[in-house]
C-alpha cells in the first residue's frame, strides 16, 4: 500500500542491517508465505530542539541531569502491519510487546531508559500511541514528524 515502506523493507532495511544502523524484525505467515508485519529498532541521539521542554522533563528523560541537550533512546524506526492480508492476526499490542521485550534486553545491557518513535502528526495515530503509553516530546525541525517517548524503568 505504501511504496516507501516497501522500498524500506526490500532495500534500506537490509543495508541498515549490514551496516549495523538498525535491525528490522519481520512477522511472517508460513501458510500464505507473506510478511504480515514488521518493526525496526535503532539507537538514536535525541537533541532537545523545542525550548519549551521543561528542565524537569529533561531530567526524567536523562535520569540525572536537567541541563543536558540530548539523550540516547531506542528508536522504533518503522512499525507496521500488512493490511492486504485478510484476517491478519497481528496488532499493535503484539508488536509493542515484542518491542518491549527487546528493549528490556537493551536496557539491561546499556542502561538506556527511553523508547522513542517518530510519527506523522495525525490525531488517530497519536491517539493510538498515547493509548499505549507514549507521550508527545517535540516536533522535529528537519522533518515533519512528531517525536513521542516512553520512559521505561
Amino acid at each position: 500500500m505504501n511504496i516507501d515502506v516497501e522500498n524500506y523493507l526490500i532495500k534500506t532495511s537490509i543495508e541498515h542491517d549490514d551496516k549495523h544502523i538498525s535491525k528490522t524484525f519481520l512477522y511472517f505467515d508460513d501458510e500464505i508465505s507473506n510478511i504480515i508485519g514488521y518493526y525496526s529498532l535503532a539507537l538514536k541521539t535525541v537533541s532537545f530542539e523545542d525550548e519549551s521542554i521543561s528542565k524537569s522533563l529533561i531530567r526524567k528523560l536523562h535520569g540525572y541531569s536537567r541541563n543536558c541537550n540530548s539523550i540516547v533512546a531506542v528508536l522504533i524506526g518503522q512499525l507496521g502491519k500488512n493490511f492486504r492480508i485478510e484476517n491478519n492476526p497481528l496488532n499493535m499490542d503484539i508488536i509493542l510487546n515484542d518491542i518491549y521485550n527487546i528493549y528490556l534486553k537493551v536496557q539491561g545491557l546499556t542502561g538506556c531508559r527511553v523508547l522513542l518513535l517518530e510519527c506523522e502528526e495525525k490525531d488517530k495515530l497519536i491517539s493510538k500511541y498515547e493509548s499505549n503509553g507514549f507521550k508527545k516530546l517535540q516536533k522535529r525541525r528537519d522533518k515533519d514528524l512528531l517525536q513521542m517517548y516512553q520512559i521505561i524503568k
